[in-house]
């Protein structure tokens, strides 16, 4: 929706001494927010860890197997944390406007 096309649409329920201040979307453009700059780094290490200990149960003989399955959960997490929340935002966010 256009910026006009929302003002249009948020006017009948706005009173006559009150103003729109804006109206319109989120930059397309904007793919990080600042709190990546503290969790890109930490989901790293999270996924670096889940890695190590799968390996670290894969390679060890006589580990129990919910060993492996609470690896396999830090590897789930620590793949969402560094991939899938920036999947989850572009998918969101739609298909890129044009014009």
């Amino acid at each position: 929706m256009d910026p006009v096309a929302a003002r249009a649409a948020l006017q009948p329920f706005l009173r006559p001494s009150d103003g729109l201040l804006w109206a319109g979307g989120p930059d397309p453009r904007r793919r990080f927010a600042k709190a990546d700059a503290v969790l890109i780094p930490f989901s790293i290490v999270f996924l670096g860890f889940g890695c190590f200990w799968e390996f670290m149960v894969v390679t060890q003989s006589g580990a129990p197997w919910f060993f492996a399955a609470f690896g396999a959960v830090f590897i789930v997490m620590g793949l969402w944390m560094a991939i899938g929340r920036f999947l989850y935002k572009a998918r969101r966010r739609g298909p890129p406007r044009t014009g």
